[in-house]
């Protein structure tokens, strides 16, 4: 088997290349009189790792960085490279395209994902005794829908064979004794399969080594398996009668440690349809608790159902939700139109309860409707679950608009999915949902585009979160809204935020921030924003009114989060570089500003009252106080006169001296900018010093 490099530096031959045709380069350059600079004298240590550093290729592929990690070619005309996201936002590699020889891709990485792909057919190969190869390789990505590329010319190592030991003393040997990390995908527990198809068992296994096989094992008996396995792989297997199944992978790699995943359940029932174009699509509505599979992908353009030159209208309603189950099968949906302006509930599925909606991507599409508008769903109910799924184009609405979800209710989940485009409506308008309400989840999502808004509760990924939670979600677009409008949330009412920010510029009236608006008796954690934030009252670069519930006891709590953008707002009162005004047994705790007040306001808060609780809170900017008015506790709400203030003042949250609080013992922040910028947070991924924000 095939051992990879730990790093290969893209720009760079390794260290410890000095095999006998470069001695003889080297002789030949030394007998012509040239000086060589930066030749490794160091011939010995070719048992050593090759190089520690990950090389990283410059973000001219648009806005996208990544690293090459590993990096081998065989004698054989295969190879294999991995490839790491460095950026901060999700893209797909499509193609990977050596010495003129393409391999396609459609491999999905968020941000600080890795992923290995196999080379194969390839004219730039390996010859006998060689221990190195150049090549030139051009990647192709998509992000957002743009499609980029770059072309390097690279240094991969040689292997003898990727099925026998390679004993190369360029590659060093790997020693394992951890076991596989299996990651199942699809299908869902409960999912519904026809036994007269095959039902593919899709999911993710790594490891530092080789995976040998995975076996996929049916009510404990082991059915069908695959060797050599990497990444995101599947298996197959027909089933014979219409029953629920259990089902679980086991992976063995090559120092035969072995994994077995977690338990699903698969049902099958030949209830499960097969979607081939428009017309199927739309006939969904009469069986609304089918199983459906799309099969190619399908274009909407000018569809007419009945001939009276109408559009498509939502399958299911509020009186009549679809209750089946869609699995978009990684094939898009595009020009989907649905002009209805007097009715709600209108999106691809006007309602859903209790169903799950994979791998769905509709592009180009143009939804107007009255309430309960989205993307993809208008109101999700009843623990539905939407997962890996997108909407790019126009949604129109009256109000409660999203560009996945109009409103999240009933404990539903939405998860690994994004939308891009324009967003116009009135109050509850969200970037990926108009209302979270009622424990509705939304995790690893975000929205780039447009939001326009004529009301209030406006935000990049929710509009209001009501009693919801939002995990690692974000916002680059630019939001407009009257009240309550944030980059994140516009309101957070007995919400909870966490490892989520905002890149957009926020433009309101009234209760305006850059992560939330509001935090009514909310919780915001381990979050950011780096947008302008403009308003008139209650402005704020994270919050422009925070605070809880004197009657219920509750508080607002906002914690290890900062701003960086400037706030202008028209009533200094309550304006702030951090937080306009708290409120109510407010507890603000671990938290910076940097942004200048560019009107009226004060350092980090206008104003602070009732109760509101100061802890290690901190601003740097040219304004002299940190807030305006305080009738709270203040146990730490200083200036910072210089960056390395935040790590050098005593009693500063960001002295490393510090015990109290401080990088190495608090989990949520890296002290990797101590010297050159702002302390960031640990989610920022912040791993070279050249990238802290100065």
């Amino acid at each position: 088997m095939f051992k990879l490099n730990k790093s290969i530096d893209v720009n760079m031959f390794s260290k410890g290349q000095g095999t006998i045709e470069y001695l003889v380069i080297l002789g030949v350059i030394i007998l012509i009189g040239l000086v060589v600079v930066g030749l490794s004298t160091n011939f010995l240590e070719q048992t050593e790792q090759i190089n520690t550093s990950t090389s990283r290729i410059d973000s001219s592929i648009g806005i996208t960085g990544i690293s090459i990690t590993e990096n081998v070619l065989d004698l054989d005309g295969n190879g294999a490279i991995t490839i790491t996201n460095t950026d901060t936002q999700p893209i797909t590699l499509t193609k990977i395209v050596v010495d003129g020889v393409d391999n396609n891709y459609n491999k999905f990485l968020f941000s600080g994902d890795s992923a290995t792909v196999l080379l194969n057919n390839l004219s730039c190969t390996c010859l006998a005794g060689e221990t190195s190869k150049t090549c030139t390789y051009t990647f192709y990505f998509t992000q957002n829908e743009v499609t980029t590329t770059k072309t390097q010319i690279l240094t991969a190592n040689c292997s003898s064979s990727f099925s026998t030991e390679d004993t190369s003393t360029t590659t060093p040997t790997i020693s394992d004794s951890t076991a596989p990390t299996i990651t199942l995908s699809t299908p869902l527990t409960g999912y519904k399969q026809k036994s007269v198809s095959p039902s593919e068992f899709v999911f993710n296994v790594t490891d530092d080594s080789t995976i040998t096989s995975c076996t996929l094992t049916i009510d404990s008996t082991d059915v069908n398996s695959i060797t050599a396995p990497s990444g995101d792989t599947s298996i197959k297997y027909a089933f014979a009668e219409d029953i629920n199944y259990g089902w679980s992978i086991t992976c063995v790699d090559s120092f035969s440690n072995s994994a077995t995943s977690g338990s699903r359940i698969i049902s099958i029932d030949n209830n499960n349809y097969e979607i081939n174009d428009c017309n199927q699509l739309y006939l969904m509505r009469n069986n609304l608790s089918g199983n459906y599979l799309l099969k190619e992908n399908i274009d909407c353009e000018n569809f007419d159902p009945d001939g009276a030159a109408t559009t498509f209208s939502p399958i299911g309603d509020n009186s009549t939700p679809f209750t089946g189950n869609l699995n978009g099968n990684d094939y898009n949906i595009s020009n989907l139109e649905i002009d209805d302006s007097a009715t709600s509930f209108i999106a691809l599925f006007g309602e859903t309860s209790s169903s799950t909606i994979n791998n769905v991507g509709i592009k180009n599409g143009t939804i107007i409707g009255n309430y309960y508008v989205g993307g993809i769903v208008g109101r999700t109910n009843n623990s539905t679950t939407i997962q890996n799924s997108f909407f790019s184009g126009t949604i129109t609405s009256t109000g409660t608009a999203g560009g996945i979800v109009g409103q999240n209710y009933g404990s539903s989940t939405i998860t690994n999915s994004y939308s891009t485009g324009t967003i116009l409506g009135g109050n509850n308008i969200g970037g990926i949902i108009g209302d979270n309400y009622t424990n509705g989840t939304i995790t690893n999502s975000y929205f780039s585009g447009t939001i326009t808004s004529t009301g209030n509760e406006v935000g990049g990924v929710a509009g209001q979160n009501s009693t919801g939670t939002i995990i690692n979600c974000y916002n680059t677009g630019n939001i407009t809204g009257i009240d309550k409008t944030g980059g994140v949330v516009g309101d957070n009412y007995y919400g909870t935020i966490t490892t989520s920010y905002n890149f957009g510029n926020i433009d309101g009236r009234n209760y305006i921030g850059g992560i939330t608006g509001t935090n009514s008796s909310g919780t915001i954690r381990n979050s950011y924003s780096t947008g302008t934030v403009n308003g008139n009252d209650r402005v704020g670069g994270m919050i422009g009114n925070t605070g809880g519930n004197l009657g219920l006891s509750t508080t607002g709590i906002i914690e290890n989060s900062y701003s960086t953008g400037n706030v202008t707002a028209a009533i200094a009162t309550y304006a702030g570089a951090g937080i306009g005004r708290s409120n109510f047994r407010s507890i603000m705790i671990n938290l910076f500003a940097t942004g200048e007040m560019l009107n009226e306001g004060s350092g980090f808060i206008g104003t602070n009252e009732s109760n509101g609780d100061m802890n290690n809170v901190w601003h740097y900017n040219s304004e002299n106080t940190c807030f305006g008015t305080n009738n709270g506790n203040d146990n730490g709400c200083l200036k910072a006169n210089a960056k390395s203030d935040f790590y050098t003042i005593t009693q500063n949250v960001f002295d490393t001296n510090e015990p109290q609080w401080s990088f190495g013992i608090d989990s949520n922040w890296n002290n990797i900018c101590n010297g050159t910028g702002y302390p960031p947070l640990i989610i920022e991924s912040i791993n070279d010093s050249s990238d802290c924000v100065s």
